[in-house]
Order: structure tokens, then sequence, then C-alpha cells
């Protein structure tokens, strides 16, 4: 017995011309890809960029970004350059980088609660000083919810005044996800 199969013919040339090479599906790409960046900028007139405190405690400033991973294995590197203020004395500015997941409390991931934290600026005995940092942190999150990270000040003797931004200066952070 002879069975037959037919099948209608293509053309192959028009078939690949129709494949949309500008966009590789997510889970296609390899370890090591960008998946997707998000960033706030910061670059308001005025003094609306500053935070200041004299707390020993990390107080959350204004500065943030989000970024919802598309697959729990990514790292997500978090970037920033902002402004940072300290007033004379011994005393020191302690930046730490906070995170909250789906919406829950905000927790410290860089530095624990005391100590230096994430940066720590210090001038002994001079005057006023302004600088500008920029800074680079990775996460390993383990979820796909969305994320908020967060930065907070302190200082570190409940006396003199720190401060993150700067009047009208442009400010960002960026959050990265990277397949793994």
């Amino acid at each position: 017995m002879t069975v037959r199969v037919s099948k209608p013919a293509f053309n192959l040339r028009e078939k690949l011309s129709e494949l949309d090479y500008s966009r590789v599906p997510y889970d296609k790409m390899p370890a090591g890809s960008i998946i997707q960046t998000n960033y706030t900028r910061f670059d308001y007139s005025g003094t609306n960029n500053e935070f200041e405190t004299t707390s020993s405690t990390y107080q959350a400033s204004p500065f943030l970004v989000n970024i919802s991973p598309k697959f729990s294995t990514s790292i997500i590197k978090i970037q920033a350059a902002i402004n940072i203020k300290q007033n004379t004395g011994s005393n020191y500015i302690r930046v730490a980088l906070y995170k909250s997941i789906d919406g829950g409390s905000f927790a410290n991931f860089t530095g624990g609660t005391t100590g230096h934290g994430l940066i720590t600026y210090r001038i002994s005995g001079g005057s006023t000083a302004w600088d500008h940092v920029n800074f680079m942190v990775y996460d390993t999150p383990n979820t796909t919810s969305p994320i908020i990270y967060k930065l907070y000040l302190s200082s570190n003797d409940n006396s003199q005044n720190v401060r993150i931004g700067e009047n009208a200066a442009e400010e960002f952070m960026s959050a990265m996800e990277i397949r793994q």
C-alpha cells in the first residue's frame, strides 16, 4: 500500500523575512543580557532635591527607583549619582540602600543599621563640604514582584546636619535587570 503525503508549497525566503529579528523573546535571551533598565531623574528647581537630617538613625530620602523583574533568577544592578553635604565638625554622612518588595516595609541590605552603610563621607574639623557621589550595588532579590530601591541617610552623632541632594542639580537612580 502506497501512502502519498502532500503539503502546500511555501517560499522559505518569504517566511524568513516575516520573522521579527528586532526583538528576541525574553526567555531566549542569554545570560548576561540586559532585560530592562528603569531610572528616576531628580533635577528639580530650587531645593526640592534636598533632604537633610541630624538623626543618627537612617531616615528615608526621596531618592528611589522602581523595577519589576521579569525573571526571579535575575541580578538587579542599582546605580546612582547624587550630591551630598556635610557641615563642619567631625561627623560623617552615612547613606544606605533599602528595598521594599511588593509594597512591603523597607529593609536595609547594604551595611546594616549601624556602621558606615553603603557610602560614608567624612571631613574632620573642616568647613562645610559638598561632593558628588556615584555608586553601584548588585542585588539578587529572587522575585518577580515590584521592588522599590530607596536611599536612606543618617549622621553619626545626632548634632550635625547632613544632606543628600543639591538644589537644581541633576541626580539619578537606576535599576537594571540582568538575565542569569
